[in-house]
């Protein structure tokens, strides 16, 4: 048996809707939902209508046929309406010839009874279509370019057949023959040395010497340098060592990759620049006893007569094959890469002692391994977070996920809080895209019961810690989400 809602709407007064029937609940597991739609007005005679549905709590979007019926207008859910559950709001939109009529808009409610997980988006489809039409746009134009450069190659092999023709007709004996082509082979060596200089236009330079540590020099002002690492020993951020004098240039985007091993944790380490207040934290990725690749993308604010990048570091730790690039130097301002698109890079070229020139081959093969990766990206699963300080999950647990547009999304519930300790710690890569100096962000929560409102505080290094909270009621995180930090 369906269960049914009716409404009254008018396409004059936006603000006219009532609910005329209304005797039962919408649940996910239902499977026949219908709901009806009279029209106030009676001189209009519309013949058909869709339905516009925006879920109020995922922001899924949608167009619906509705068909007409003796009763009215009527929408009978489809299967993927149904399962989105939560608070959805739908108007009726009608056209008569150029003229298109709004109705007022209803609400209704659709109950989770069975704790489902919240499917996906239903505009997610569409997101996933245009990123394989940018993909396949981006594929087409390499298309085009490499037909264009057969083509030019073509007209090089016709003149070039043209001006031996004419070379041959010219000659009058063996000797002239013999100087012809001895010119020819020249003109052919300088001119395909002219086009590898041409092919080979993208030049990384390293800006910091004796990055793998292979000479003694320079030396750090504190530490050793052994077998090929620097080492250092201690309890104090004292350890430094400059690299290279070559200033630094404000509003320049620089990235910095290298290699850290820490014997015993916790340790405190981050490589900043004196002078610019730009740092690279690494703590939290550090693995005892491993070799760990850090990189990062910075973006110079402030210039300084000294220059130099040091290194500070609290604990046991080793360091190795530093690499320093000024991104907008080598591809120009605002054609920087990001972060991970020169991680992809590196594994290319490898370490970089001085200078590096890519070439066209090496280029080309990573832009369409980058285009296959976004193509074919599939979307991050849920990761339960472990808790602290007596903090439990509620019915469902808690947990985060972040979309292919680098957003943190969170689901699940929390009780047993306390007020300002320690629920959380977030994984690098879905922390807040603020920085240290700008504390945390504060996100709302919903309660079981409406006692008092409640919030947690995320700061830069994913640390969420409870805000006016003395009690045991289950805590809701659905609906919460910002944009992650890049790099």
């Amino acid at each position: 048996m369906k269960k049914r809602k009716t409404y009254e709407v008018s396409v004059i007064n936006k603000t006219s809707s009532k609910l005329l029937s209304d005797r039962t609940k919408f649940y996910t597991s239902d499977t026949a939902l219908e709901l009806v739609f009279k029209l106030k007005e009676v001189e209009y005679d519309f013949d058909s209508a869709e339905l516009i549905l925006l879920n109020d709590e995922d922001r899924s979007l949608t167009t619906r046929p509705v068909k007409k019926t003796a009763e009215g207008f009527t929408y009978e859910l489809e299967d993927d309406i149904v399962e989105h559950y939560g608070t959805w709001s739908g108007q009726l939109k009608f056209t008569e010839g150029d003229e298109v009529y709004v109705s007022s808009a209803v609400g209704f409610r659709i109950h989770n009874d069975l704790y489902n997980d919240r499917p996906p988006q239903l505009t997610e489809v569409n997101t996933w279509e245009n990123l394989r039409k940018i993909a396949d746009g981006l594929i087409s134009d390499i298309r085009s370019e490499l037909e264009s450069v057969t083509e030019q190659l073509s007209e090089i092999e016709v003149a070039e057949t043209t001006r031996q023709q004419a070379e041959t007709q010219r000659a009058s004996s063996e000797s002239s023959r013999v100087s012809a082509e001895d010119q020819r082979k020249t003109d052919h060596a300088n001119r395909s040395a002219e086009l590898a200089g041409k092919a080979d236009k993208v030049v990384l330079k390293n800006f910091i010497e004796n990055g793998n540590f292979e000479s003694e020099s320079p030396t750090p002002s504190s530490g050793t340098i052994s077998d090929g690492t620097l080492e250092h020993t201690g309890t104090t951020q004292t350890s430094r060592f400059a690299f290279t004098g070559t200033p630094m240039t404000e509003g320049n985007v620089y990235y910095l990759q290298f290699k850290v091993k820490a014997d015993v944790l916790p340790a405190y380490g981050q490589v900043s620049f004196t002078g610019y207040g730009n740092s690279f934290n690494y703590r939290n990725v550090l693995q005892a006893g491993e070799w760990v690749t850090v990189s990062g993308v910075e973006k110079i604010t402030r210039t300084t007569s000294n220059a130099r990048p040091f290194i500070y570091l609290q604990g046991t730790a080793q360091y190795d094959d530093f690499i320093l690039l000024n991104l907008t130097e080598t591809f120009g301002a605002g054609n920087e890469p990001t972060k991970e698109e020169m991680d992809e890079l590196l594994k290319v070229t490898g370490y970089i002692d001085g200078k590096y020139t890519l070439n066209n081959k090496e280029m080309l093969g990573h832009l369409m391994k980058r285009i296959g990766e976004k193509a074919n990206k599939k979307q991050e699963d849920w990761i339960t977070l472990p808790l602290y300080n007596g903090a439990q999950h509620g019915q469902s647990p808690l947990k985060v996920m972040k979309d292919e547009m680098g957003v943190v999304h969170f689901k699940g519930s929390l009780t047993n809080l306390t007020t300002g300790s320690k629920v959380f710690t977030l994984p690098v890569g879905y922390r807040p895209d603020i920085g240290a100096t700008e504390g945390y962000i504060r996100v709302p929560l919903t309660l079981s019961t409406g006692r008092e409102a409640i919030a947690i505080q995320i700061n830069y290094i994913g640390d969420g810690y409870t805000y006016n909270s003395s009690n045991t009621m289950v805590s809701f995180f659905d609906g919460v989400s910002y944009l992650a930090k890049r790099g």
